[in-house]
Parts: structure tokens; sequence; C-alpha cells
């Protein structure tokens, strides 16, 4: 059984539980069911407590209960968010689950076990969540940082980066003498963007051909506070422009039409963004920071250039290394894109998982 979030909202998580369901090469030889984790339909509903999020949960407990009865599924594949408000409430399905004695595959996503199991009451419930299960994590570095203080002797540990389908032509060279310099990712302010916003001001003034592209579902109504932001900087009018939400055909179009991409995110549960995969896989060199599994994706000064979270003085410096050299732009992107068609394709993404589930199921 798939016990998942699926889109919409559109985000890393449901995006990747979207591929591994729907997947005919990872689901080829078992008989699978879905029962879908619900609680949200648009991206600035999520993390926000409402009654009606409270019904659902007790109507998706219901349901849970009555699909193992029904289905005595042997396995239960559960993306489970690890930190959070979304801990308790996952924390109570892996209870009803553990009552009816079904096995549990876990998928995490997220960062935050190391920080909270410095706590003795996280540590407990962590313990009682992973013992005797199958965890799956996005890389070996994180699985080191997030559970070995656990001492989850009898759990079994499988790591595996996810992976995308994104083709984008991206052999075309622009004749404008202008550098675009790309944020994308899901709005809000730990993501970095006032961050990038101070640093663009003063690369601007050093550079009168940059400009900043700025994309992305707001959470919380944080476009809004983007566009006040903004609206404060008169003289930045012309250089940065917010496109709001982009997808499909739109979202390509501004990857190609860039020449740096930017993530300055210092979100405390940062894992693996799939926004720099989509950016490797344009050939663009990228500048982001040390954060989550970030540092395994980019090779330093082979696909792109890191620089420690919350510290400004080192993405301005990054970024303008960049801005100044259009040769290691062009090497540092084709690099990314070798190393996104090597190892971080929906196919290469799909053999790993199709590997991991014969192991286990076997």
């Amino acid at each position: 059984m798939y016990f998942i979030q699926l889109p919409p909202p559109v985000h890393g998580v449901s995006v990747i539980n979207h591929q591994i369901y729907y997947s005919s090469v990872i689901n080829k030889d078992i008989d699978k069911f879905l029962l879908e984790i619900k609680f949200s339909d648009r991206f600035n509903q999520l993390r926000e407590f409402s009654i009606g999020k409270l019904f659902k949960f007790f109507k998706l407990c219901a349901r849970l209960i009555s699909v193992i009865i029904r289905k005595n599924p042997d396995w239960i594949y559960f993306s489970f968010m690890p930190v959070g408000r979304g801990l308790y409430r996952d924390a109570f399905f892996v209870l009803l689950i553990r009552i009816f004695q079904s096995k549990i595959i876990f998928h995490i996503h997220n960062r935050g076990i190391a920080v909270n199991s410095e706590k003795r009451k996280y540590r407990v419930l962590y313990r009682w969540l992973f013992k005797n299960s199958v965890v799956i994590h996005l890389s070996e570095k994180l699985i080191k940082e997030e559970f070995t203080n656990l001492q989850l002797n009898k759990t079994r540990f499988y790591a595996t980066p996810n992976g995308i389908e994104l083709k984008i032509d991206n052999t075309s060279k622009k004749e404008s003498d202008k550098i675009n310099l790309l944020f994308l990712s899901n709005l809000f302010a730990e993501k970095g963007i006032f961050e990038l916003l101070e640093v663009f001001e003063k690369l601007s003034l050093e550079h009168p051909n940059l400009f900043l592209s700025i994309a992305g579902a707001p959470l919380h109504n944080f476009d809004q506070e983007l566009n006040q932001y903004l609206a404060g900087k008169p003289h930045l009018k012309e250089k940065i422009k917010y496109h709001g939400p982009v997808y499909g055909e739109k979202k390509m179009q501004l990857l190609k039409d860039s020449d740096i991409f930017v993530f300055p995110s210092y979100f405390s549960e940062e894992c693996f963004p799939l926004v720099i995969l989509e950016a490797m896989a344009a050939g663009l060199p990228i500048v982001a920071s040390n954060i989550g599994a970030v540092s395994e994706i980019i090779r330093t000064d082979e696909t792109g250039l890191i620089f420690e979270p919350e510290n400004k003085t080192e993405l301005y410096e990054r970024i303008n290394i960049l801005i100044s050299d259009e040769m290691l732009r062009e090497r540092l992107g084709l690099n990314g894109y070798e190393l996104f068609q090597k190892k971080y394709t929906s196919t290469a993404f799909e053999s790993r998982m199709l590997h991991f589930f014969n192991t286990i199921l076997k």
C-alpha cells in the first residue's frame, strides 16, 4: 500500500511520490494500491492548522484502519514527516499501522531528526517509530547525520538521491549581453530570498547588465511581502521580475533564458532540492548554500559554487565570480548537465528504487 501525498499542491515530496507510484518500472512486480494523504489543495495551505484539516485527519485514520483490514498489505510505503506538527500526526498513523502488524517502509524527505533527538522525549519517540523497520533517505550523509545518535541496530537504511525527468534544449546561445540570475523555489523567507535581494542590489550597481528572475508558489501570502519589499526599491523595478508559480513550458523557458541559478536557502528541513536538479538539466552553473545534501549534488568548482547559509558576503562573492567569468559559467554548466544525465534522471532514480524494493521485499 502506498500511503503518500500526491500533487496538488506541487512540492518536492508530492512530485517524487507521484513519480514512484506511477512508475511502471518500480511497480512492475508489485500488486499496489493507494491511500492518499490529502490535507491541502494549494501550497499556501500547507503547515496551516484548521478545523477542516482536523476532520480530514480523523476521516483518514478511519480509512487507514478500514483499508488495512480489507486489503491486509504486506508492506506500507509511507512518505513520513519527521518534524513539526506532521511528526505527531504521522506518528499516530504509525501507531495504527503497528496495531495491525503491517510492515512499514519509511521514505524521509526532510531534515530535523538530529536536532530534535537532542531532547530525550524525541529520542524515545524516534526510536519507537523507526525500530525494526526500513528507512529510505536521500543520501548517506543525511542518514549518518540524522540517525547515528538513535542507535537503531535492527533498522535497515537505504540511501537514494532523487531524480527527475526534464529535457531542455540548451544548445542555442543567447545573443544578448544580459546576465540573468534565476531564483526558483517555493517562496518563504527561509529560502533566502531577501538575502539574495540584498546581494543583488549591490551587484546590480557594479554590473548594469545584471537581471534577476524570481519564480515560485508563495507560502502564507509571501508574494505580498515580496511585492511590498520591491515597491520600496523603485530603482530595481526594471531589474527584477517576479513570475509567480511556473510549471511546464513556462518553467523550462525560464530556465533556458537564465545564466546562473541561485539557491540561497537556510530552511532547517532542506534536504535534496529538486530545483537544483532542474538547473543542472538546463546546463546552468549553480550558486547554492551548503545545506542538507546540496554538497553531495553540487561538486565545488566542478558543477557550481557553495557558500555557508545566511552568509551574504560569501553569496555575493560566489555570484560575482560567475558574473565575471563566462568561460567558468559554461564549464560548470556543462559539467552539471553531464552529471545530471549520469546520476539524477528519472531513469536512474527508478532503477535505484526498483533495486531497493526488490531487496526489501525479498
